[in-house]
């Protein structure tokens, strides 16, 4: 039982006018059975006809509340007002229950989107989804009791992230298995605070680290986010933790970013002409799109290490060199089939990074490239 539903239930039972004082015993310390619980648990059972108290016993999950009467009262009045008291616990557990995870007791689905649906008209939002990696792995190898260790440990220090950030509001939950989904309302775009939850999160549980990958889109808010607002930042959000699982795992992408510069090739076709790319319509490559072609070693990306034989050491990144344009002539989900506009096949080869071309920079090449045929 959370500690606020606990303190509900106490504010409400302490409340009621038959009531004098209520006492709740320690989680998982309980008194010794009193001969008062076990008389009223009889006559409950239907193996004694009468029965007189001054006191209700009521056991919920690892509490024990004892309600000290402000009179003795008999049989009938004992059954409806045990009944009476059962029914206020087991209302304020079920309101929690209705908006949170069992497990992790932050936010569940339901929890979030009611969260959600409080706000007004805010600057903006921006949506993440985080997953623990190799998450099967730990539950295959370490019991899925292991595992749900896990999923506890990974929500505290998200909670804890989360609620010590100031100057936003966060919504954090678990939206099941090992996905948690957390929203982040901010004066301004907000691009760094969902790598900050990320690695935050990450942890080690009896010598066992665990880690996430995590996507995320953002978007200004006029109004109160809609539901299709919503739907379409979560769709926009995995979209982008897809491409984090593709990329390594234990890193965040933002969605906008996959289709400006985090496309790559993913087949090379040199007897058709056609070149795959791993960027489709769920990450907003259109027809009118042109990619630079990158070698993954010259992206701008890679970084230039040395090795002094005790420790590896980056000291400076490769340059980008460009050795090429494509432009896709069909466009699918997931996928996108291009055509070669400048270079040469025989220098293009699997993993070659992309690059969105510019308005003025595909008119500049397209013009070098007449002059040149000139």
């Amino acid at each position: 039982m959370h500690i606020k539903t606990l303190k509900k239930i106490e504010d409400e039972i302490k409340n009621l006018p038959e009531v004098k004082e209520l006492k709740t015993s320690e989680p998982n310390k309980k008194t010794l059975i009193h001969r008062d619980k076990l008389r009223q648990q009889r006559f409950l059972d239907g193996k004694q006809d009468r029965l007189s108290t001054t006191r209700i016993f009521l056991e919920h999950d690892e509490y024990i509340f004892t309600v000290e009467l402000n009179k003795k009262i008999y049989s009938s009045k004992f059954a409806t007002l045990k009944n009476k008291l059962d029914n206020i616990i087991s209302q304020h557990e079920n309101a929690f229950n209705a908006r949170h995870d069992k497990l992790t007791e932050i936010y569940n689905r339901n929890g979030f989107e009611a969260e959600i649906n409080k706000l007004r008209a805010e600057r903006h939002i921006t949506l993440c989804i985080a997953d623990i990696d190799n998450f099967k792995q730990i539950n295959d190898s370490y019991s899925h009791d292991f595992g749900d260790k896990v999923l506890q440990e990974f929500a505290n220090n998200l909670k804890r992230i989360c609620q010590s950030i100031t100057g936003k509001k966060i919504i954090f939950s678990r939206y099941g298995g090992e996905e948690f989904v957390i929203a982040i309302i901010s004066e301004t775009p907000d691009t760094e605070t969902p790598e900050v939850i990320r690695k935050e999160t990450r942890g080690t549980l009896e010598h066992v680290e665990f880690k996430a990958s995590l996507g995320f889109s953002s978007t200004e808010l006029q109004q109160k986010p809609s539901k299709e607002t919503i739907g379409l930042l979560y769709k926009q959000a995995d979209a982008a933790l897809y491409k984090s699982k593709r990329e390594g795992k234990d890193r965040s992408t933002n969605f906008k970013d996959i289709r400006h510069y985090l496309g790559k090739i993913i087949e090379i076709d040199e007897r058709y002409k056609v070149i795959t790319i791993d960027i489709g319509k769920n990450t907003g490559t259109q027809l009118t799109d042109n990619f630079y072609i990158f070698p993954a070693k010259y992206s701008g990306r890679e970084k230039f290490i040395i090795d002094d034989g005790r420790s590896k050491k980056p000291i400076g990144t490769y340059p980008k060199i460009k050795i090429g344009r494509i432009k896709p002539f069909e466009v699918q989900e997931e996928i996108s089939f291009c055509q070669l506009i400048s270079g040469d096949y025989k220098k293009i080869e699997i993993g070659a990074r992309l690059e969105l071309c510019s308005e003025d920079e595909e008119f500049n090449d397209t013009f070098n490239e007449l002059t040149q045929d000139e």
